[in-house]
């Protein structure tokens, strides 16, 4: 692997960096470093942790050759906040776990309640609607994947059974599989996974370290290599 080769780990609403842990190891087994940084995502406006992660970014890509980004739910909101505040230098590939891209019907629908709504905290208007969301945030332009889960019923995540009955028939609990895309993205692929979980999924882990790391470009042949020694120089 190139060296020097660093990752940024952003979790979802109301989770917490322990939740992208299982990531985290992985991607250290890998070869690379990483930094499973933390927000307070039921507290903080979106712009303001945007600016955060911005200032973590810049200190951290003084050190390295490339950053990648994997991000879960929120996170993937977050990161395209602070690409719509100024490009992030030194970007490598971006990958998304179950992000509300096309914001989140459920939210807007659990927003309606008041109390709710405040106990979502300040990103819950934000995914609620989708201009607002449209205006906070732009589209990655570093190749990104998009994994989407499609394990709607999940008692290990809670909020399916209310999703089950608001949500059409491919969801992962939370979002629908419609509400994860984007035009842009360069992969997408869908595993059986419920929303809150989708990390620890096997394939889901095997899939983002192959996208982080692309297979090199195979060695030249020797009987190549040795021609090309040979032949003179024009």
């Amino acid at each position: 692997m190139p060296p020097r080769q660093h990752v940024f780990l952003l979790h979802g609403l109301g989770r917490s960096p322990r939740s992208l842990r299982p990531i985290e190891q992985l991607l250290k087994g890998a070869g690379f470093s990483v930094s499973n940084w933390g927000y307070r995502s039921l507290r903080q406006p979106l712009e303001e942790v945007a600016r955060n992660l911005r200032a973590a970014y810049l200190a951290q890509s003084q050190q390295v050759e490339q950053i990648h980004v994997v991000t879960h739910s929120l996170g993937a909101i977050v990161l395209r906040c602070a690409l719509k505040q100024a490009e992030l230098p030194k970007l490598g590939r971006i990958v998304m776990l179950a992000p509300p891209n096309q914001g989140s019907h459920l939210a807007r629908v659990l927003s309606r309640n008041r109390l709710i709504g405040q106990l979502l905290g300040p990103a819950a208007p934000v995914l609620s609607d989708p201009s607002k969301l449209q205006a906070l945030c732009c589209e990655p332009s570093a190749p990104t994947c998009i994994i989407a889960g499609t394990h709607a019923h999940d008692l290990r995540n809670p909020i399916s059974l209310i999703g089950r009955f608001l949500l059409p028939a491919e969801h992962d609990g939370t979002l629908a599989v419609a509400e994860t895309k984007l035009p842009t993205m360069a992969r997408f692929q869908t595993v059986k996974a419920c929303h809150t979980w989708i990390m620890h999924h096997p394939e889901v882990q095997q899939e983002l370290l192959a996208f982080l790391r692309p297979p090199e470009p195979p060695a030249p042949s020797p009987e190549l290599a040795h021609r090309n020694k040979a032949r003179p120089p024009d």
